[in-house]
């Protein structure tokens, strides 16, 4: 809907016109419902409330003052109509697990996510959330409300959100760890398949191995690249992978595709994203940084990034294998090598 629209439409609800009343339940509807669903999963009740909603709206429409788009505004109202459904209710009051009880996950889980369905089985850990730890999940990661916005919307204080959300990450990591290894193993047989000559198809004999964590910040100031490499050289580590990885830069020293020597710049830079693989062999990183204006750039990570605010920082080490960095004859770079350590 363009903004004129909107436009037009909000003047005639104000002019007290159903018909438009009557456009904007068949516009909206089914995004108010969803909306409410995810709160309150229960169909019938998602779609009384979803009523409720439109209701609403119509009663206040003559105060209404809308300074987004008429649809942010609505489901907002949806968010809200569902909150207190279950405030009414008291429906997020019993949160704890029970003692030495966690949510597991289905054994039939690994078929499902090598069928593609590891969206089900991640909706599913969501789900066997406590209620409050859901419910402040949800609308950090979903709805993409702050701290403060959960905090005040569920009637909370910003520290149980925040021990919430870590109580929802940590239940989130263990039930998920076995797709992440999946996801990791792919990605190191697909590499171990990249060295293959092209005319060579040998059987890949894999296993999957545990995955460990790390997870770190870097203080202001420092050398993101050197410290990378520090903290895997002081650990000994033989192979890992960035899983994870926000923050900002005051400097940035980024190799562009196929040039031989890094550009630099100077200013304030969101990290966007970082990957690559680590070891005490030898890093190789990839980083995509934002400036001011939102405009993005990357290529290989350099010494001379330096933090402004923070790097917080997840790694995955694969204790498992070993990362060597080998020449190869085609182009003359040391790139990638995998092997798999024997068992003691």
């Amino acid at each position: 809907m363009s903004d004129n629209t909107e436009i037009n439409l909000l003047s005639r609800l104000k002019a007290d016109d159903r018909m438009a009343l009557q456009h904007l339940f068949e516009d909206h509807y089914e995004m108010v419902c969803q909306s409410i669903y995810r709160f309150v999963p229960d169909a019938s009740t998602a779609e009384d409330l979803a009523q409720e909603v439109f209701l609403r709206f119509w009663e206040k429409r003559h105060k209404i003052e809308i300074n987004s788009s008429l649809g942010a505004y609505i489901r907002r109202m949806a968010i809200n109509e569902g909150l207190g459904y279950l405030r009414r209710n008291k429906r997020w009051e019993q949160e704890a697990f029970e003692p030495g009880h966690e949510p597991g996950v289905d054994d039939s889980a690994e078929d499902k996510f090598l069928h593609g369905e590891m969206q089900e089985n991640v909706t599913a850990a969501i789900n066997q959330l406590p209620p409050k730890c859901r419910m402040v999940f949800q609308l950090s990661r979903y709805e993409e409300l702050t701290y403060k916005e959960i905090a005040d919307q569920m009637e909370i204080s910003v520290k149980t959100v925040e021990n919430q959300m870590g109580k929802a990450l940590r239940v989130l990591r263990e039930q998920l760890q076995q797709y992440l290894q999946l996801v990791m193993l792919f990605g190191l047989l697909w590499l171990s398949a990249c060295q293959q000559p092209a005319t060579a198809s040998p059987p890949v004999h894999a296993e999957i191995n545990s995955m460990q964590y790390a997870a770190f910040r870097l203080k202001p100031g420092t050398d993101l690249k050197t410290a990378l490499q520090q903290w895997v050289d002081s650990n000994d580590v033989d192979a890992a992978v960035i899983l994870s990885a926000v923050g900002s830069l005051t400097d940035y020293a980024i190799r562009f595709a196929n040039q031989p020597e890094a550009s630099v710049g100077q200013g304030h830079f969101e990290i966007t994203s970082m990957t690559g693989t680590l070891s005490k062999n030898g890093s190789h990183l990839h980083l995509t940084v934002a400036d001011e204006t939102g405009h993005c750039l990357g290529g290989h990570l350099m010494e001379g990034c330096r933090i402004y605010t923070t790097a917080e920082i997840v790694m995955g080490l694969l204790p498992g294998h070993e990362f060597l960095r080998v020449a190869d004859d085609t182009y003359g770079y040391k790139e990638l090598e995998v092997k798999k350590k024997e068992k003691n």
